[in-house]
């Protein structure tokens, strides 16, 4: 989870990271390599369980399980934010008062509510992806699946080819 958020995440915000090969589910809207993020952001999370994320952070710090939740949430929130800009007649994300701005901290102005409302839904189609691949992974580590058959679900699941 933490190379996800600390190196992946700068990595897909660069550009730097490809995403070919996604289906088109979890990189509509522009989310793009953001799918990588999410997947093995939340998949790292449900291996480390009930367990701190950050030790060193003891005892204020997060569980694994509390950050997919949080996770979850956050994305849940910014799809209904898109949801009410959609309903008021927005048309992209500019604030009425000043259009060099946008309604969203962080959010470019240009981008189009539909685009928006498309990653949000991405994005939570690759957390519940994350929370499959964890799940799967946790087995495979406690020795109730092979490697292999492991690999060939998740490519399964993720893969367009």
């Amino acid at each position: 989870m933490l190379w996800a958020s600390d190196v992946l995440h700068g990595e897909s915000q660069a550009g730097h990271e490809p995403f070919d090969g996604f289906k088109q589910k979890y990189i509509n809207g522009g989310q793009n390599a953001g799918a990588k993020v999410h997947i093995a952001g939340v998949a790292g999370g449900k291996l480390v369980g009930d367990a701190q994320l950050k030790p060193w952070e003891w005892p204020s710090g997060q569980t694994g399980n509390q950050r997919v939740e949080a996770q979850f949430e956050e994305d849940r929130t910014q799809l209904n934010e898109g949801m009410i800009f959609k309903q008021a007649g927005y048309i992209t994300l500019s604030n009425p008062y000043d259009p060099t701005k946008g309604v969203i901290t962080g959010v470019k102005p240009t981008t189009l509510v539909e685009d928006w409302i498309a990653e949000k839904q991405s994005e939570l189609e690759d957390d519940d992806a994350g929370v499959t691949v964890g799940n799967l992974l946790g087995q495979v580590f406690a020795g109730n699946v092979k490697g292999p058959a492991a690999r060939s679900w998740i490519f399964s699941l993720l893969c367009d080819k």
